[in-house]
Parts: C-alpha cells; sequence; structure tokens
C-alpha cells in the first residue's frame, strides 16, 4: 500500500502489480479502468503486461466489447475464473487469447466512491485455478484489484482530469438532489424556502461548473460523478 501511494504514473502502478501477481503465481495481469463519463463512450484506459502481439490483437478486434469478464466485472465483484463456459459467447476472443498463450485466468472487479469502476486480470499459461487455490488468493486479488483502482484514479486526476477540479456548494449540492428527485424550481423554492431565483441561480452555477448545457444533463454528471 506504501508503494502504491507513493506511484505518480500508470508505469508505476503495472510495475507494482506485476511484483504482486508474481508472487501469487501468475505470470500476466492487466488493469482496466473506465470512468463512468461521456455516458456514451466512458473514457477508458489500460495498463498490462501482457505480450505485445496479444495486446495489439486485444485492441485491433475492439474485444472489450465482447469480453464476458469485462461485462462481469460491471455487474459483480465475485472474482470470476477463466473457463471454456465462461468464454462460449466469445469463441473468437477466447482462441485468440489461448494461441498467445494466456489459458489460465481469474479477474477481479473494483469500484470506488468517484462512481470508477475497475478490472484486474491475472493470468499464466499453465496450471488451472483450483478451488483451493482461489480460496487461498482471492482475498489478496480483490485487496489488490482495489487498491490498484486507487492508485489509477489518483494518478488520473494528478495528471489533468477534469472532474478532479469539480466543487460544488452545498447548496448547490441540494438544488441538484431536488431537481434528481424530478421537482421545478419553483417546487425546490418552497421545499428550502428561498426565491425561485435563488434556486436558478444555484443550479446555473453548478452547471457551469459541471461544463453542462441544461439541468438534466447537469444532474446526470453530478451523479454519476458521486457529488450528490
Amino acid at each position: 500500500m506504501q508503494v502504491l501511494d507513493a506511484v505518480k504514473s500508470e508505469a508505476e502502478v503495472l510495475e507494482v502489480l506485476v511484483t504482486a501477481v508474481l508472487e501469487l503465481g501468475f505470470e500476466y495481469c492487466a488493469f482496466g479502468m473506465r470512468w463512468p463519463l461521456p455516458v456514451i463512450r466512458p473514457a477508458m484506459s489500460i495498463i498490462a503486461n501482457y505480450p505485445e502481439s496479444w495486446r495489439k490483437r486485444y485492441l485491433e478486434k475492439n474485444y472489450v466489447a465482447c469480453d464476458p469478464t469485462v461485462a462481469h466485472g460491471l455487474t459483480s465483484q465475485q472474482a470470476l475464473v477463466w473457463s471454456d463456459q465462461v468464454f462460449a459467447a466469445a469463441p473468437a476472443l477466447w482462441d485468440d487469447a489461448r494461441d498467445h498463450g494466456l489459458r489460465v485466468g481469474v479477474a477481479q472487479s473494483a469500484y470506488n466512491a468517484r462512481g470508477v469502476a475497475g478490472l484486474l486480470t491475472v493470468s499464466r499459461s499453465h496450471e488451472p485455478v483450483g478451488d483451493a487455490e482461489l480460496r487461498k488468493h482471492a482475498p489478496h486479488l480483490w485487496w489488490l484489484s482495489q487498491a490498484a483502482l486507487d492508485a489509477m484514479t489518483r494518478v488520473t486526476l494528478q495528471n489533468g482530469r477534469a472532474e478532479a477540479n469539480i466543487c460544488l456548494t452545498a447548496r448547490e449540492v441540494e438544488v441538484l438532489r431536488w431537481s434528481a428527485d424530478g421537482k421545478t424550481a419553483n417546487d425546490i423554492a418552497e421545499i428550502i424556502q428561498i426565491s425561485e431565483r435563488t434556486v436558478s441561480f444555484h443550479i446555473n452555477n453548478a452547471l457551469l461548473k459541471l461544463g453542462t448545457a441544461n439541468k438534466t444533463a447537469g444532474v446526470i454528471k453530478a451523479a454519476l460523478l458521486r457529488l450528490l
């Protein structure tokens, strides 16, 4: 944890992860991180020590769109062991991975308070992961995925991601919360006992900080960034 707290780049995060997964008995690791915004095409980043040929292949084929471990990670924090059954709906991906020496793997997801999702995948070319090994390493993988997500999020924010600078006042948060519940400016004015003009003032200020064109987009963005 002390090492991850001190990293300043994605490359340094990867170096720590590689050392950790080697100690757990795996050859390779990958960590993917997905921000909640933009909604249509969320910003993503991936670090990995996979063979270069496999990394290029994965990107060229856009395998992230059909990767069942990614889909699983977005809905569950339960560790997922690779198998024929897991990849039944993505046979091309499964065949390609094994052709590149990636035959055994475990995926572990993580989430943080900023709404960012992470997925740690560890893999090797031999020795299937048995129940005993999974029970032994599952807590380590869960902790490592969360620690990696925290480190990657911090590094990304320090390197200039705009969300790092959004700071809403308590009143701005309050009026956006009521807006999220479907209340109009007039409704909010009556509820919190201020003028409708003042409500609109706070909403407009919040929208400027969020960089959104209207109240609906502002509420959605604030909610996805866990600002409400």
